[in-house]
């Protein structure tokens, strides 16, 4: 079958173009933006201007050394929760630019149950538990960062015409005439 005589995905064919190229454009920008925090490290000694880079990231990180993984010579640009928080972004908005467009939203809800282990390893000290080392915690931020990056490349596509249905109600919403007061 060619692909012209295959019949389309009537979600998918309603999107606009200019919505997955917002997406895809924004996907990319972002997978720059956290490639340039393994990058950072690396050539911190050769190219000492990169230590102002690191000024980008400081106000979205604490940067506290103990919390970051050791790329070669020196720490990664922010910590391993922030560091599994945009990983997970940048493959949610790749996911979504690539299947989820014009679907239906994942529920909210989602994303705080993704995010649940991760507040369980934030909250750990407080109770006098020690916390995850740092690859654990890279991992257990990186589901939340999928939704929210699934949300953030839904949102750019819907500014760009996209049609985004939003998740299924467990209850029907009650729809009165304007004229009908209640």
């Amino acid at each position: 079958m060619r692909p012209a005589d295959r019949p389309a995905d009537d979600a998918i064919a309603r999107v606009p173009r200019r919505a997955r190229v917002a997406a895809w454009c924004a996907s990319i920008l972002g997978l720059l933006f956290v490639g340039a925090t393994f990058v950072i490290p690396l050539v911190e000694p050769v190219w000492p201007w990169a230590r102002v880079a690191r000024v980008v990231w400081a106000p979205l990180c604490h940067q506290i050394a103990g919390r970051c993984l050791t790329i070669g010579p020196g720490p990664q640009a922010v910590c391993a929760r922030c560091s599994g928080l945009y990983l997970g972004c940048v493959a949610g908005m790749m996911l979504a630019s690539a299947w989820l467009m014009g679907r239906r939203a994942p529920r909210a809800s989602w994303m705080l149950w993704a995010a649940l282990p991760s507040v369980v390893d934030f909250l750990l000290p407080f109770v006098g538990l020690p916390q995850l080392s740092n690859v654990p915690r890279l991992l257990l931020a990186v589901p939340p960062g999928v939704f929210a990056g699934i949300f953030l490349a839904l949102g750019v596509g819907e500014l760009f015409g996209a049609a985004v249905r939003p998740a299924a109600s467990p209850t029907p919403a009650v729809v009165r005439p304007a004229h009908e007061s209640p």
